[in-house]
């Protein structure tokens, strides 16, 4: 099957690495993937570019997210005109996106999506939120969870040489992963910094990504005299990753909002302990007190406790963490989530 797969790339963020894990996946599976790069312009010209790309002969036309109407419209077009299945998968639906805030341009939304073949989404939670806004039949929505690549992400990598480089090999590492956004509630982690610091003195968070939020941020740490203590590490190399998350003791997910959730996956697929917030799909697939531990959002006090009962009880520790990696390996592989997205596209033509 001839399947092009519309989305970033390259980029950073759970959507970027979803559409690489999904490409890989699929063209394990025997498939021809292209991946064909969403852009942030817009109008006729932006349409009228992807649809020229889409225009090549493809049994299946996917589109990574709804943020933009252009490959939205492009592949309904090339749907009619050369008969290939029209597939959207829904990452974070809802208020993020502009046309959102537009009465007119959500009808226009509405109307789009429900000439869709299929609509995919990344949770029950955004499922949900997908079926409320569309009025869809849920036949015509199926939830497809994200995959990890679980031989990259392998509990054997030892963090050893990187906690020599970082200088933390005597210390009780936390660490966090993912823009620095708003959503991503790392405001709170850093507020219970204290609170973890007065317990285990040794504590250092390490925190591995960019975004609009991080002069904020480093201005909080600064206040607060944490700079010794909280690291900001910058974009960390795709390739290195697995290694960041092996010279952790705990991997944290402060969200405050989150359709599901790529990181606490990569975390337990790593056999390391997560504490998450208890919000959007991620309790889908960390199980508090089973999988990992969830906190309520925007709660500095309960981060810092779960933390901390991490450290003080190492038997919890090891059992969530092995435990996530089964889970992961059950349910959250790459090939899984190839294979039920390609039964979303219907047989070979």
């Amino acid at each position: 099957m001839r399947i092009a797969l519309v989305g970033p790339s390259k980029s950073i963020g759970g959507m970027s690495a979803h559409v690489r894990n999904l490409a890989k996946g699929l063209r394990e599976q025997g498939d021809e993937v292209d991946v064909i790069e969403k852009t942030d312009f817009r109008g006729p010209a932006t349409g009228a570019r992807y649809l020229s790309k889409f225009l090549n002969g493809y049994d299946v036309v996917h589109v990574q997210g709804l943020q933009f109407f252009e490959p939205l419209t492009a592949t309904l077009v090339a749907g009619h005109l050369q008969g290939s299945r029209c597939i959207a998968t829904a990452h974070g639906f809802g208020g993020e996106s502009n046309w959102w805030r537009s009465s007119s341009q959500r009808v226009l939304m509405k109307y789009l999506l429900n000439r869709f073949d299929k609509l995919i989404s990344i949770s029950s939670y955004v499922e949900q939120r997908l079926v409320n806004f569309t009025g869809i039949r849920t036949a015509t929505i199926e939830t497809v969870y994200n995959g990890v690549d679980t031989t990259r992400f392998d509990p054997s990598i030892s963090g050893d040489k990187l906690r020599q480089e970082l200088g933390t090999e005597n210390d009780f590492v936390i660490l966090y992963v993912g823009r620095l956004a708003w959503n991503k509630g790392l405001q709170y982690l850093v507020d219970g910094m204290h609170d973890i610091r007065e317990v285990i003195s040794n504590s250092k968070l390490l925190i591995c990504g960019r975004g609009r939020l991080e002069a904020q941020l480093k201005e909080q740490v600064r206040s607060t005299g944490l700079e010794k203590e909280i690291k900001f590490l910058g974009m960390v190399p795709e390739e290195r990753l697995p290694y960041y998350y092996a010279c952790a003791d705990v991997i944290v997910t402060p969200s405050v909002f989150e359709p599901f959730g790529l990181v606490p996956l990569e975390a337990m697929s790593m056999r390391k302990p997560v504490v998450a917030c208890d919000v959007g799909g991620i309790p889908e697939a960390v199980k508090d007190g089973q999988t990992g531990l969830l906190v309520p959002p925007r709660d500095a006090t309960a981060l810092a406790r779960a933390v901390i009962s991490l450290r003080n009880d190492q038997s919890l520790a090891e059992r969530l963490g092995a435990n996530g990696r089964l889970l992961v390996e059950e349910h959250f592989t790459l090939r899984a989530m190839a294979a039920r997205t390609r039964q979303c596209y219907g047989p070979s033509r």
